[in-house]
């Protein structure tokens, strides 16, 4: 079997036309997955776009709800509010009862007060008032209040929570 100088220029001219082939293949394949990649990246900053743009919108209401939740470590400062309401509205009152219930995988707790007031009448209805339209999300539970005819004052019991994110 004699090899001719044809089928030797033969053999080498279809080995360099796979080879090509070959190339142009893999050179697309390549392409393709170049241009996947970059049309997923084009969407994701798309989507960043985006989202910053609604935060951005939303800012101020984002605000204004942030201030109905009490942050962490602010459970001490709503007590205060709390009790400096009492002082404002004109009773006597004690802070009986709180329980706090922690947060859980990013979803609010609770506050859980129960108060113990007295004074003249209108000054434990600004009580409830002044509790009820503070700036956090507050939620009463329980409400009483009795004249005293033996003490010729009028006297309750609050109970109310609110939203927390601090941890007990």
């Amino acid at each position: 079997m004699h090899i001719t100088l044809a089928g030797l220029l033969l053999a080498f001219t279809l080995s360099i036309f796979g080879a090509v082939v070959y190339g142009v293949y893999m050179s697309r394949a390549a392409v393709e997955e170049a241009s996947l990649s970059l049309a997923d990246k084009r969407a994701q900053q798309q989507k960043l776009v985006e989202a910053v743009q609604v935060a951005s919108e939303t800012k101020p209401q984002r605000a204004s709800l942030d201030k109905l939740i009490i942050p962490p470590g602010g459970s001490g400062a709503f007590i205060a509010s709390v009790e400096s309401i009492g002082n404002i509205s004109g009773v006597t009152y004690s802070v009986f009862s709180v329980d706090a219930q922690g947060p859980r995988k990013g979803s609010p707790g609770n506050i859980v007060l129960s108060v113990q007031f007295s004074g003249g009448y209108a000054a434990c209805i600004r009580f409830l008032r002044l509790i009820e339209t503070m700036p956090e999300s507050v939620a009463v539970s329980s409400f009483s209040l009795q004249y005293g005819a033996t003490t010729g004052t009028w006297g309750g019991t609050l109970g109310f929570s609110a939203l927390s994110f601090d941890t007990p």
